[in-house]
């Protein structure tokens, strides 16, 4: 399997899997989803669209920690100049001057650090060990499914709980069948990392699918 089916080359090489939506999509640059509930009164006015220069926005967001320390680096920003301005005209201040001085400063840093703290953005960050990582937990999933759907002698279909099932059992996930992305428990949805079922004249054929939601095929469950 190629890397960039577990890892982003760039930040925003994001692709879309589903066939449909690509139809509609490209070659366009931007795709906007526009998502309501509109009543019946709404639906008494038209809604009229109007186009304006494009603006891309990117909404930032910060691990707890690195809010933290972006707070510092604001209280630092502040706190060092200040004091050192206070130090080259310490000869011409008095001794309470200093004193009232460097605590102003400190105080100023940190007020500023504390706003900067309070109005940033934070998440729960889960770092899932990056794309060789992510290429390891697959590889395993891949080979357990491979090793299942081998030794798969019942005549009907297999589905979605037996094959968690099967998964989950096997000596190689000590802890359960993951999705090599997210590092939750794998689940049966089209979405990156997790697999799903298509129901065939052979059998049951899974799916898995990468890092853009692009399915790929593992192997059918044989049923006659």
């Amino acid at each position: 399997m190629q890397m960039e089916l577990f890892g982003l080359l760039y930040p925003g090489a994001y692709k879309i899997g589903n066939k449909e939506l690509r139809r509609w999509v490209f070659p366009a640059k931007v795709t906007t989803k526009l998502v309501g509930t509109l009543t019946s009164q709404d639906m008494r006015a038209d809604a009229w669209l109007s186009w304006v220069p494009f603006d891309p926005t990117c909404r930032v967001l910060y691990s707890r920690q690195t809010a933290i320390y972006r707070a510092l680096d604001w209280v630092c920003g502040i706190a060092i100049p200040g004091l050192l301005a206070l130090h080259i005209l310490s000869p011409r201040l008095t001794r309470k001057t200093m004193i009232q001085g460097c605590l102003s400063v400190i105080a100023l840093g940190a007020i500023v650090g504390w706003i900067r703290h309070a109005t940033t953005e934070t998440t729960n960050l889960v770092y899932g060990g990056g794309p060789y990582q992510a290429y390891h937990d697959f590889d395993m999933l891949d080979a357990c499914l491979r090793y299942e759907i081998s030794n798969w002698t019942n005549d009907s279909p297999i589905t979605e709980d037996k094959c968690l099932a099967l998964l989950n059992k096997d000596f190689d996930f000590t802890n359960g069948v993951r999705n090599p992305f997210s590092r939750q428990p794998l689940r049966c949805e089209p979405t990156a990392g997790n697999i799903t079922f298509r129901h065939s004249t052979n059998g049951e054929t899974v799916f898995w699918y990468d890092v853009h939601a692009i399915p790929h095929e593992e192997g059918t469950f044989r049923s006659k």
